[in-house]
């Protein structure tokens, strides 16, 4: 009886689940059809290209004002590492080095994407962004995996003596602080870069009280607790950078689109024009943060060539309206032939 109960409770949450996705994608479905207007079509261009402008302008900004405050942090950190002999505390100095590492790196990513010669790249450099992601995750899992190195030599060596004071906490905490503010204005602008810089420093924070707490009381307890505090929480953060790294791989390798970006596509596809007959291919995957859609659409071979090239371009106008898509390819054909997918090897697939 209790299994059925459990089984109902779990039944109905997915029916609930399933509900709320066809909600959201009807929505999207709806926005979507309101962008077949040629007008809409060009407003939302020109919206997105400003939005994207302004991003790259506001997470400039941003990683500038960032890379100056780690800066003082590591000033910060450096006093309170000599003071205290900390090897916890001496992990937020570790981790004060990286941060400003990552953001020389970041800026240098963006400082391309901002200055690209358009005759170099046609496409853009965008991917860079993901790029410096992946490097920033593997210096700083690298980084606290060395710090772990050195924590473990200290107990083994027995060359343990933290003296965590009043002065030490109060320079420790007043670094958090700064580091929570910029945090939460990091967190509202919300891209890419943003959410990576608000990640690290979310990370520093913790690190920052937890190191805190295991030197004082590796000064007034137990001395162990301060080389153990770090290794902690430099493994902890070296398997968050690690998870993050191979989590972006996927993204700059061409991984395939959401579902629900792919399902938004197909319905563009479908009800785009009446002398659509098939869908004859469809492949969506990332480039970076966006993605790219490679679609073959099946008309009457008796259209004329205006009629074929006005549905496919227009179609292809709308599709690039959507926030995700970085490119679109539209192939016409006359009959299902899926020789796309013959040639890449992949699954017979047609709509």
């Amino acid at each position: 009886m209790k299994f059925n109960y459990f089984e109902n409770i779990k039944r109905h949450k997915a029916i609930d689940k399933v509900k709320s996705k066809f909600e959201e994608l009807q929505k999207l479905y709806a926005e979507d059809e309101e962008l077949r207007n040629k007008q809409n079509q060009e407003d939302r261009l020109i919206e997105n290209a400003e939005a994207d402008q302004k991003q790259n302008r506001g997470d400039t900004i941003l990683a500038m004002i960032v890379f100056c405050i780690n800066i003082l942090i590591l000033g910060i950190c450096l006093t309170a590492s000599i003071m205290s002999g900390s090897l916890s505390i001496m992990a937020t100095l570790l981790d004060s080095i990286m941060d400003i590492a990552s953001n020389g790196i970041i800026n240098c990513s963006l400082w391309a994407v901002n200055h690209t010669n358009q005759y170099d790249y046609p496409r853009g450099r965008n991917k860079l962004e993901c790029l410096s992601i992946l490097i920033c995750s593997v210096i700083m899992g690298v980084a606290n995996i060395m710090m772990i190195v050195q924590a473990l030599e200290a107990i083994l060596n027995n060359e343990i003596d933290p003296k965590v004071d009043l002065l030490i906490i109060l320079i420790v905490l007043s670094g958090s602080a700064i580091k929570l503010v910029l945090m939460l204005v990091c967190i509202k602008h919300g891209s890419n870069n943003s959410r990576l810089l608000s990640k690290d420093l979310r990370n520093d924070i913790i690190t920052s009280v937890l190191t805190l707490i295991a030197a004082y009381i590796g000064t007034k307890v137990w001395k162990y607790a301060d080389p153990i505090g770090a290794v902690i929480v430099c493994a902890c953060i070296a398997i968050n950078w690690f998870r993050d790294a191979i989590s972006h791989i996927p993204m700059i390798v061409g991984v395939s689109a959401e579902q629900k970006n792919i399902s938004r596509i197909l319905n563009i596809a479908i009800n785009h024009s009446k002398y659509i007959n098939k869908i004859d291919f469809i492949s969506i995957y990332h480039v970076g943060e966006k993605s790219q859609i490679e679609l073959h659409i099946v008309l009457d071979k008796s259209l004329p060539l205006q009629l074929t090239h006005h549905i496919s371009e227009s179609l292809q106008r709308h599709i690039e309206t959507l926030e995700f898509v970085e490119r679109v390819f539209i192939h016409c054909d006359y009959r299902c032939d899926q020789d796309q997918n013959l040639k890449k090897g992949m699954p017979k697939e047609t709509v």
